[in-house]
């Protein structure tokens, strides 16, 4: 029984020596930031990125903006892609974008889901959503020829830069990497990445 009590009175004593603060609920440590987080919408578009980044520090420095490459098909006559994961090539027009015949002797690349606007031959990395958003983009074929073609001009020689904008306003960005006049065409697809 002595042994039962002294326990008893180990466990009070520890409990009451080892309690960390009387405070239970840690308050700001200023009224501003309460205030900015009463701000804060999940929905908004207005809420800066950073106030809802559950990761946010205040001295971390902002996301940047870069194009990842994250696939290169070969696309062959009559067959079209799709432009996200898993990338499926599959009959033209079961996908975004699709490389078929321009109703004459060549081959043009045609929008299915999606809308153009060639960029010609530029720098990825010159190319930010701001840029993108200024734009014209059109439904319309973009067509190729085969290099010294006497009546025809090539829209799509190798390095050509073609951005596409989806319905719901994402867009992605095509890089001719080669092509074979009327046969395939090889490209590279990029998605915008965020980065720390």
């Amino acid at each position: 029984m002595k042994n039962l009590i002294i326990r008893a009175l180990f466990i009070s004593l520890s409990f009451t020596t080892f309690s960390c603060n009387e405070n239970a609920d840690p308050e700001p440590v200023t009224p501003t930031q309460t205030a900015k987080m009463g701000d804060v919408s999940f929905t908004d578009e207005k809420t800066p990125i950073s106030m809802i980044d559950p990761g946010h520090l205040p001295n971390r420095a902002p996301s940047t903006f870069n194009w990842g490459l994250v696939n290169t098909t070969k696309l062959g006559l009559d067959k079209s892609m799709k432009l996200t994961s898993p990338f499926t090539v599959a009959a033209y027009p079961a996908g975004d974008i699709g490389w078929k015949s321009d109703g004459g002797c060549y081959s043009a690349l045609f929008p299915t889901t999606v809308t153009f606007s060639n960029l010609g031959i530029a720098n990825i990395k010159d190319i930010t959503i701001e840029n993108l958003k200024i734009l014209t983009f059109k439904s319309y074929q973009i067509n190729a020829a085969p290099d010294g073609s006497y009546s025809w001009t090539n829209y799509l020689p190798v390095g050509t830069i073609v951005a596409c904008k989806t319905a719901a306003g994402k867009y992605y960005l095509l890089e001719v990497k080669d092509i074979a006049v009327p046969g395939w065409i090889e490209l590279n697809v990029y998605h915008g990445l965020y980065s720390i």
